[in-house]
């Protein structure tokens, strides 16, 4: 993605938590792989709205934006984000059959997205911040 392509998606992002508030958390969902047969998947195609705020087209993946920001650790590091970007941990053997997968680590240069983190640890990200000063949450789900 070019630079103003991510300036562009940026700034639907920024416009979206203007809108929401401060002491909110949105929660989008990519879309999923759909299988057609046992080896074979339909065609993907990715939730309009995930597409909107990231310009991003893999599935299995998920938005989170917190207008009023959120510390959080990464790398032993403390930092307050406002966007994380939960993805697909990359795997050379799927990619070869499904295409390139982006990563957690290339996340903010590739898109742009403050922070980028491996899908399997939502869980323990929304047992650790989802009651933090959140009074309104927002979830878009999958179509």
């Amino acid at each position: 993605m070019d630079k103003k392509q991510k300036e562009f998606h940026k700034s639907r992002r920024e416009k979206f938590m203007q809108i929401i508030g401060k002491e909110t958390m949105a929660i989008i969902f990519s879309n999923s792989l759909r299988t057609s047969s046992f080896d074979a998947d339909y065609h993907f195609k990715q939730n309009k709205n995930f597409y909107y705020l990231t310009g991003f087209n893999e599935p299995n993946s998920v938005l989170i934006l917190i207008p009023g920001g959120l510390k959080v650790k990464q790398n032993g590091k403390e930092k307050i984000v406002r966007e994380i970007l939960f993805v697909q941990e990359k795997d050379e053997k799927m990619e070869t059959w499904n295409g390139k997968r982006l990563g957690e680590k290339n996340v903010n240069s590739g898109l742009g997205i403050e922070m980028g983190v491996l899908n399997s640890s939502l869980p323990e990200f929304f047992q650790k911040y989802l009651t933090r000063r959140i009074k309104n949450l927002y979830i878009d789900v999958v179509e």
